[in-house]
């Protein structure tokens, strides 16, 4: 029997499922490397679809530039339209790239797409000049030429022409703006048969044969320039109409290349996940087939293996029960006989092993048994003298503790009945005690010498001194109280300042309150003489100007008359303006409204074209709902038009309106100045009635209280005779005043500027409301700090 080695055996195992592995990656990785290549083919389709769609956006969003330029002559619209028109370009261009390097069929669409996008952007630049001719508002271009050559032919007819001329002018302007609103040259024959009549209109209903040259001459140009204006409306007309032609001719080829360009992205997809189905069957068929193979070679090997090493425990499990005759079978592996002979060796050496440990384990118990009573003796020895030692040791700490917890304890007793000189020694202290120690010795010298700083203090503001302040800093409680002691000493200064400020200003006005007394009382005389004058006077104008309020009474009913006329005609003709202006305003609500419908008709417009996309990615599913897209797409378009045409109705009636409302507010205007002006006269005549009334009454009663003015002035000289007694009382007071303030030390010197506004208080009579108030204040603050003793109580009861 030949010999083998099972190393050999398991090399072929480990081989062969590595060879399986190798083979299985290369399928996947084969697989993997198709599948990225699909996916970027499938990523370029993605981004050729997502430009359609953005090409469909941006030919809405120039749908939109283009129709809110229409609607509003909004120049930011037209370049806005520009700039759409432009990325519509681009995105074509960038498209076409694009399919030239995925060989797709609608190279064809798009290239048909071009010419028809030139010639709109073309019409569209004509119809932009053609508005600009016509002018994009009121006052520009040939409409603001037009609306001057009507206001230069009514200058001349201002004053003094015949009612027939106006009216004539006006029939122009309701044609002119008829025209400028429908474009219907009806009314441009209308406007020039009124032209017609006005010209055959005698020179005897103009101002002068020179208004009637100026007239004809500027309502010539007027005509010149009407013309010109109808030409380029019609050039305006026509290049609209190209403009829509050509959207109607890209719409339908949009549409063809965008459904040119699904139908190849649903193709492709298809065709590229056929491919990696078939792929992944290869894979699959080949991973199986190496699977098998690779089994049967594994089982093959292992019943050679399983075999040997089946003999090999039986021959252990033989020696392991004592039988020493049993041996190995011939086998081919070279391993198996070497494991062998080697477990019987390992036997034989593993019973001799054991005897020698048997008699080593014995002496070791014994050797043991012995140390172990050996040191239970020392240990209990050694225990019983560390217990005295301690015991001993902590009686005389604790005895220590005591003492300075007594010591500690007398001294914070001491300070709790205010005696903080008491100090602790920290001589033979250590640790915690002796910061406890420390720390209580800082807080009686602290404690003891801000409160000594606080007593000197109170003692100087008993004493006087008001200008004694605390030094030195501290911090916590000490130096608030520090802040309070000298705010009450700045304070109290404040105060008894003002106090003997007060007292120089009291003396110095009842010095002059005396003076003023004296002289008021001479000229209270002298007034009384004038005053029986005055009497005889007043009561000859009190006749006269009775008769004068009687006469403007009489005027003032004329006028009232004719104002109230007045303004019935102007309720009237404003009741015609708010209807006028309720037109115009549901004109502009009904504007809003189509402009609200054509914007929901353009989302609606972009959501079918969403809806659509959706639906082409949707497949063989979504072929219904593209259905449904598509029409919802094409009503949005007609909802669109039709709401343009509702727009473009409304705005031509507006402006109609708008052109009545502006002759009815010029009536108004002249009506209004009529009644402005005949209110001014009405107003006029009844403040001179009112005033003639209210003179005689006031001469009435200025004759009347001329008497007992009289009597008054008597009375006010006994009056000052009483306030001169009293002023000079009061001068006494005060010096009594200033003499107790004198007392104090250290009273803040009155600036000049405060002492000039104590003056001025002084000399206007008596002190200011804030002046008293201030006052009381500070000595309801200052009783309530401190008892002061002395002169400071004297102030106070003073």
């Amino acid at each position: 029997m030949a010999v083998h080695s099972i190393a050999h055996d398991i090399r072929k195992l480990v081989f062969l499922p590595l060879g399986t592995l190798v083979i299985v990656a290369a399928a996947f990785l084969l697989k993997a490397h198709l599948d990225a290549q699909a996916a970027a083919e499938i990523a370029r389709w993605e981004e050729l679809h997502a430009g359609t769609d953005a090409l469909e956006a941006q030919f809405m969003a120039a749908k939109r530039a283009e129709m809110n330029f229409l609607l509003t002559h909004d120049m930011a619209e037209a370049e806005r339209h520009a700039e759409v028109l432009k990325r519509l370009t681009a995105q074509v261009d960038e498209i076409e790239s694009r399919i030239a390097g995925l060989e797709s069929r609608a190279t064809d669409s798009l290239a048909a797409l071009r010419e028809p996008l030139q010639r709109y952007g073309s019409a569209f630049g004509v119809l932009l000049d053609r508005n600009e001719t016509l002018g994009l508002d009121r006052s520009g271009g040939l409409e603001g030429e037009v609306r001057e050559a009507i206001e230069a032919a009514e200058r001349p007819l201002s004053r003094g022409s015949a009612p027939i001329l106006r009216r004539l002018t006006l029939e122009m302007q309701v044609h002119q703006n008829d025209f400028f609103l429908t474009g219907n040259p009806i009314h441009l024959e209308r406007l020039n048969a009124v032209i017609d009549a006005f010209r055959a209109r005698p020179s005897a209903e103009f101002p002068s044969s020179m208004r009637r040259e100026e007239a004809l001459s500027a309502l010539e140009s007027y005509q010149i320039a009407m013309w010109r204006y109808a030409t380029t409306y019609r050039q305006e007309r026509a290049a609209r109409r190209d403009v829509v032609s050509f959207l109607a001719d890209i719409e339908p080829r949009l549409d063809d290349a965008v459904v040119a360009i699904e139908d190849e992205v649903t193709a492709r997809k298809a065709e590229i996940a056929a491919t990696n189905r078939r792929l992944l069957y290869v894979c699959i068929g080949l991973v199986l087939a190496t699977l098998v193979a690779a089994l049967l070679f594994s089982v093959r090997v292992a019943r050679r293996l399983r075999e040997p090493w089946h003999q090999t425990a039986q021959v252990i499990c033989s020696l392991a029960e004592g039988r020493a005759d049993a041996g190995m079978a011939n086998v081919r592996y070279t391993e198996v006989t070497d494991v062998a002979a080697a477990i019987a060796r390992f036997r034989d050496r593993v019973l001799a092993r054991e005897k020698e440990a048997a008699d080593e384990r014995e002496t070791a118990r014994r050797a043991a048994e012995h140390e172990a009573a050996e040191y239970e003796r020392i240990r209990s020895e050694e225990k019983e003298r560390t217990a005295a030692e301690s015991l001993a040791l902590r009686e005389a700490q604790l005895a220590k503790e005591n003492a300075v917890v007594e010591e500690i304890s007398a001294v914070v007793v001491a300070c709790a009945e205010g005696d903080f000189g008491q100090r602790l020694d920290p001589e033979g202290k250590e640790g915690a005690i002796a910061d406890i120690c420390g720390g209580l010795n800082r807080i009686g010298e602290v404690t003891e010498r801000n409160l000594n700083e606080v007593r000197t203090a109170l003692e100087a503001l008993a004493a006087g001194q008001l200008d004694h302040r605390m030094t030195g800093s501290g911090a916590g409680i000490f130096e608030v109280m520090r802040e309070t002691v000298n705010a009450t000493a700045e304070s109290l200064a404040t105060v008894i300042g003002r106090i003997d400020r007060s007292s120089r200003t009291i003396d110095h006005s009842a010095a002059e309150l005396a003076s003023a007394a004296a002289d008021l009382s001479d000229r209270t005389e002298r007034n009384a003489a004038s005053l029986e004058e005055t009497a005889a006077a007043t009561s000859a104008l009190s006749s006269a100007v009775g008769e004068t309020a009687d006469t403007a009474e009489l005027a003032n009913g004329n006028i009232c008359e004719m104002r109230e006329r007045v303004r019935a005609s102007h309720v009237v003709l404003e009741r015609t303006v708010a209807a006028m202006h309720g037109i115009r305003d549901a004109s502009a609500e009904i504007s809003k409204i189509t402009h609200l419908i054509d914007d929901i008709a353009f989302q609606t417009n972009l959501l079918s074209l969403n809806a659509g996309v959706e639906a082409a990615r949707a497949g063989e599913a979504g072929k219904g709902f593209a259905v449904v897209a598509t029409e919802v797409r094409d009503l949005a378009r007609r909802s669109a038009a039709a709401a343009r045409n509702i727009s473009d109705l409304i705005a031509d009636s507006a402006r109609q309106v708008d052109n009545g409302g502006k002759l009815v507010d010029d009536l108004g205007a002249a009506l209004a100045d009529i009644s402005e002006g005949v209110d001014r006269t009405a107003e006029r005549m009844d403040g001179i009635a009112l005033s003639a009334k209210q003179q005689a009454c006031t001469i009435s009663e200025i004759d009347a209280s001329t008497a007992a003015l009289g009597d008054e002035t008597q009375a006010n000289a006994v009056i000052f005779e009483n306030t001169a007694a009293a002023t000079e009382a009061l001068h006494a007071q005060a010096a009594a005043l200033a003499a107790i303030v004198s007392a104090f030390e250290g009273i803040p010197v009155l600036s000049d500027e405060v002492a000039a506004e104590g003056r001025r208080g002084v000399y206007s009579g008596m002190a200011t409301k804030e002046d008293e108030a201030r006052f009381a204040r500070d000595a309801a603050e200052i009783s309530e700090r401190a008892d002061w003793p002395g002169s400071a109580k004297n102030v106070f009861a003073v």
